[in-house]
C-alpha cells in the first residue's frame, strides 16, 4: 500500500477517534499538496494545530478554540462586553445616602451647600381710600362687609395730625358709625374694643398691631416642592411678598384668612407655589 492510501486511512481513522471522544477536529482537505505538506517522510500524518510553523492558516472553519488540551470547538463569536457608562454627575447638589441595609432604597439628601430660606415681608398696603387705615382688618374683626364699614367710616370727621380727637367729636363720630353698623349687630363696647386694637399713630411711625410670618421651604430632590408655614402671624392687610433664596424662578403666592378673633386676623392661611 503506497504512502497517499496510507494517509488517508490514517486521517480518517484518527477523524473519527477524535470525534467519538468529544474533540474538536478541524476538517483536512484531502488534497495531495495539503496532504504531502503534513505527512512525515515515513508516512505518517502529523496533527495539524490551528496555524502552521510558518504561523499562517492552513485549516478551515470551524477552528479549534486552541491547541494543547482537547476544547470544544467554538461556537460563533464571543458574545461583546458593553461597557458600563460612569455613574452621572449630582443633578442640584443632591448626593446619596449609603444605606446599612442592603434592601432598603437610597434616599437623596440635600448637601448643606444648599440654602432654601422664605422671607416674608410687606402685607401693611391699605386701599387709598382709607386713608392709611387698615379697614380690611376692623371690618373683619367686627364681622361686616369691607364695604360697610367704609361707608360707616365716610361719616366720621378724623382728629388732624394723628392727635385725640376732642370727646365731643368722639361721640358723633361713635354715633356716626352705630348708625350704619347697629343693623348689624355691632354694640358700643364691641366697637371700642376692635377699634382700640387697630389704633395707632401714623404721623409717630406707628403701625398697627401685627405679627410677621415665618415659613420653610419643602425641598424633594434638591428641588422646592411647597411652602410650610410655621407661623402664619396676623394683622397683614394685604398680601405680603415671598421670595425663596436659591429658588428664583419660583413665585410663591400667599392667601390671607380674615375673621373675628384678632389674634389670627389678617393671618396667612396658605401659600401656593408656580413656575416663572
Amino acid at each position: 500500500m503506497n504512502n497517499q492510501k496510507i494517509t488517508k486511512l490514517f486521517t480518517t481513522t484518527v477523524f473519527s477517534l477524535l470525534t467519538i471522544t468529544g474533540c474538536a477536529v478541524s476538517p483536512i482537505s484531502t488534497s495531495n499538496s495539503i496532504l504531502d505538506n503534513n505527512v512525515d517522510s515515513d508516512g505518517y500524518l502529523r496533527v495539524l494545530n490551528s496555524t502552521d510553523t510558518k504561523g499562517k492558516s492552513n485549516i478551515g472553519e470551524p477552528k479549534t478554540q486552541s491547541s494543547g488540551d482537547c476544547k470544544k470547538p467554538a461556537t460563533g463569536n464571543a458574545p461583546s462586553v458593553k461597557p458600563t457608562a460612569p455613574p452621572p454627575p449630582p443633578k442640584n447638589n443632591v448626593f446619596p445616602v449609603p444605606s446599612s441595609n442592603p434592601n432598603q432604597p437610597i434616599e437623596p439628601k440635600i448637601s448643606n451647600n444648599t440654602n432654601f430660606s422664605v422671607s416674608i415681608t410687606g402685607g401693611s398696603e391699605t386701599d387709598p381710600r382709607d386713608g392709611g387705615r387698615p379697614v380690611v382688618l376692623i371690618a373683619a374683626g367686627l364681622g361686616v362687609p369691607t364695604e360697610v364699614f367704609r361707608t360707616a367710616f365716610s361719616f366720621v370727621t378724623p382728629a388732624s395730625g394723628g392727635q385725640e380727637p376732642e370727646p365731643t367729636q368722639v361721640n358723633l363720630n361713635k354715633k356716626a358709625l352705630l348708625n350704619v353698623l347697629a343693623p348689624y349687630g355691632i354694640t358700643n363696647d364691641f366697637l371700642d374694643n376692635v377699634s382700640d386694637y387697630y389704633r395707632f399713630n401714623g404721623s409717630s411711625g406707628q403701625t398697627w398691631t401685627k405679627t410677621s410670618a415665618t415659613a420653610t421651604a419643602i425641598v424633594t430632590n434638591g428641588v422646592v416642592t411647597g411652602i410650610n408655614i410655621t407661623n402664619a402671624g396676623s394683622g397683614y392687610s394685604s398680601v405680603p411678598k415671598i421670595s425663596i433664596s436659591g429658588a428664583p424662578n419660583i413665585i410663591a403666592t400667599a392667601t390671607l384668612s380674615f375673621g373675628k378673633d384678632l389674634k389670627t386676623n389678617g393671618s396667612i392661611s396658605s401659600i401656593s407655589i408656580s413656575n416663572k
